[in-house]
Order: structure tokens, then C-alpha cells, then sequence
């Protein structure tokens, strides 16, 4: 059923959810329950980080029958993030049928290739988080890779 134009104009829109800096870059991963999210301040000296985060996508409370627009929402505590140094990814695409997501960065050698992992970051290439697969916590965090490696 179509909701009519005055019925939308008293849905409210779910609250924003805020992760501390400017965002510039999504993509869902292939799987469609996360999605990474990506940007930062720049070279600048802000104090605003750049970095890439891995957000779970839930199922909205507020939404009695569970359909609509505002059916999902994005969890308030990302699983994991990975700090960029002084360069903010800008754009990006996840690869169909592949582990990974291709990256535009802002600086640097402006294009990089990460993938999630499901055991520890390698040091300094992030902070990892917990995830939660069939209801059991796991270690999920990015790994940079070499741009011709296809695993």
C-alpha cells in the first residue's frame, strides 16, 4: 500500500545516527547486514580522525510492522574502525562476489583495496571491534592489501 503525501508529512524520520566526523563514503557489504562508512577532516589539523568504519544494519524498533523506509536503521556503535593517517577515503564501491572494497582516498597513493577480517587487524591498521554472527561475538577488522592481490 501506497502511503499518501499527507500521512508522510507526519512520519518522522528515524534520529540521525553521528560518528564523529564528516562522512563521504558508503557501500553495504555483500552480505547487505553492514555497511562501511568512510571520511574524516582531511589533511587538516582539525583533530577530526579519518578513518573507515564497519556499522551493522538493524532492524528499527520504532517501526511496529517492520516495512517502510525506516524499517532499518544503523547501529549507534560501530564493530570496527580503522584509523587512515592524514588521508580521508573519499569514494569507493564494495566488489561483487569478492572479501574486499575498493577505495578512492584524498591523498596518499589514491586508490587502496581493504578487506574485513574475521581475526585480529593487523597493528596500525586499525582498531578491531566485536561482531555478532548467528548470535556469537566475533573479531571482525580491515585489512589494507596490495592492489593486484585477489583474495
Amino acid at each position: 500500500a501506497s502511503v499518501r503525501a499527507s500521512e508522510r508529512a507526519r512520519m518522522k524520520p528515524p534520529p540521525a545516527r553521528k560518528f564523529g566526523h564528516p562522512l563521504f563514503f558508503c557501500t553495504f557489504t555483500e552480505s547487505g547486514r553492514q555497511v562501511v562508512l568512510g571520511g574524516g577532516g582531511g589533511a587538516s589539523s582539525t583533530g577530526v580522525a579519518n578513518r573507515l568504519l564497519l556499522v551493522d544494519v538493524e532492524k528499527n524498533p520504532n517501526i511496529a510492522n517492520g516495512t517502510g523506509p525506516h524499517a532499518s536503521r544503523l547501529s549507534a556503535d560501530p564493530a570496527s574502525e580503522c584509523h587512515t593517517g592524514d588521508i580521508t577515503v573519499v569514494k569507493g564501491a564494495w566488489v561483487a562476489t569478492k572479501p574486499y572494497f575498493m577505495a578512492v582516498m584524498s591523498g596518499g597513493d589514491g586508490l587502496a583495496k581493504y578487506r574485513l577480517t574475521g581475526g585480529a587487524a593487523k597493528q596500525g591498521e586499525g582498531k578491531e571491534g566485536e561482531g555478532k554472527e548467528g548470535g556469537q561475538a566475533t573479531k571482525v577488522g580491515f585489512e589494507k592489501v596490495a592492489l593486484g592481490e585477489d583474495k
